[in-house]
């Protein structure tokens, strides 16, 4: 199109030079045995100072943990937001790989280090996400199912899902590949690397979640439900209402016939109430979510030190009588609680050390209770002891 726009335009090419470097269909190449599955993602005229996580988050956390250009200084000079030392060693080849395809291409040097940190920071880049930022985003209801990032303690999470649920344990899905220095991890020497998983499993043991809710109700009767959390790496975590303790069928609470009648009341680890993460979304809109963040948790497994938290819903019961499900689900990073679990990135922020897909996340639910919706005056007979005698999952 440019050719037909602008006069005396010389489209440049490169293909002479693809074909000579085997590029193209006139010559052939020998596939791998195994084809490498790769993916090209490109963000044309982006502004390198456009990769902020208040702009686009995403993509912010895709580039974390990996060769991007971070700047363009005088003389063209490009800067690459994580030392080479960091990279690992596919990605310092892969680099020196695409300079020298530049170099072929006739691209200048600037231009050449400037392609290879930006297609490395895509196409080789694990976010660092994993839970411990929470949604600060999205206020809305939410289900378990999202959390692909998330592994889960017990494989009771996943009932009914076949072999396939034996990927997401904690086990597998974090544990083994830091024992083995793999996905992140291999810059910790062996004796950090104990201590990590050690921690872990410390914090693991100390997350909680317990469900207060009354054993029956009248139909369209409001009343409260508490759920109390305790660990999480922090900084945040999330707190939300379903109707089944399973990690890929559950829905919101919603679904089940519960209607979430007033604004969630959230008090932190201090002990105050926090109002901030439920004001972003507008009062016009309905704040009544069976979904919250909760931030300021800070967890140390090193000291033995737990934050605890308490989320109040408010329900209306169905109209209709009967027998209807409820659990408590709870959302939590593990590696932000302890220095060995997380790195630093250019500007300061802590990056999880095991990346988006590294399972450094939880999703925790309590056993389902069953409240009988039921007229007469024996309804609200069952108090409001919690389920905490059964297993969580």
């Amino acid at each position: 199109m440019q050719t037909d726009t602008f006069p005396l335009y010389f489209p440049i090419t490169a293909r002479k030079r693809l074909f000579a470097m085997g590029i193209g269909t006139q010559r052939s190449a020998d596939l791998p045995a195994r084809p490498l599955n790769i993916v090209w993602l490109v963000g044309e005229s982006l502004r390198w100072d456009a990769l902020d996580p208040e702009v686009i988050p995403a993509a912010f956390g895709f580039s974390h943990d990996s060769c991007r250009a971070a700047c363009i200084p005088p003389r063209r000079r490009q800067v690459c937001a994580a030392p080479r030392a960091n990279l690992p060693e596919w990605g310092r080849r892969e680099v020196r790989e695409m300079r020298r395809a530049g170099a072929a291409l006739g691209i200048a040097g600037g231009g050449r280090r400037l392609a290879a940190a930006w297609l490395l920071g895509l196409a080789g880049a694990s976010s660092a996400a994993a839970y411990p930022g929470g949604t600060p985003m999205f206020q809305t209801d939410v289900a378990p199912y999202c959390a692909a990032c998330h592994s889960s303690r017990s494989a009771a999470a996943f009932e009914g899902a076949g072999e396939r649920a034996e990927q997401e344990l904690v086990e597998r899905k974090q544990i083994t590949p830091i024992l083995a220095g793999q996905k992140g991890y291999e810059s910790l020497s062996a004796p950090d690397r104990e201590a990590l998983v050690q921690q872990i499993r410390a914090l693991d043991a100390a997350s909680t979640v317990t469900l207060r809710c009354p054993d029956g109700v009248p139909p369209g009767a409001l009343f409260e439900v508490e759920v109390d959390v305790t660990g999480g790496g922090g900084p945040v975590v999330g707190v939300g209402l379903v109707d089944r303790d399973q990690r890929w069928w559950a829905r919101p609470a919603a679904s089940a016939g519960w209607q979430v009648a007033a604004e969630p009341r959230i008090t932190g680890p201090d002990g105050e109430a926090q109002l901030e993460w439920l004001s972003r979304r507008p009062e016009s809109a309905g704040r009544n979510l069976s979904f919250v963040n909760v931030t300021g948790i800070a967890s140390d497994p090193a000291r033995g030190a737990f934050a605890h938290a308490k989320v109040v819903f408010v329900l209306r019961a169905p109209e209709r009588p009967g027998s209807y499900p409820l659990a408590a689900v709870y959302f939590y990073g593990t590696e932000k609680s302890t220095v060995l679990g997380y790195t630093t990135d250019a500007q300061g922020r802590k990056q999880v050390r095991g990346g988006f897909d590294g399972g450094s996340g939880r999703v925790l639910f309590t056993p389902v209770r069953r409240i009988e919706v039921r007229t007469g005056d024996a309804a609200a007979s069952g108090g409001s002891a919690p389920a905490a005698a059964e297993p969580q999952r």
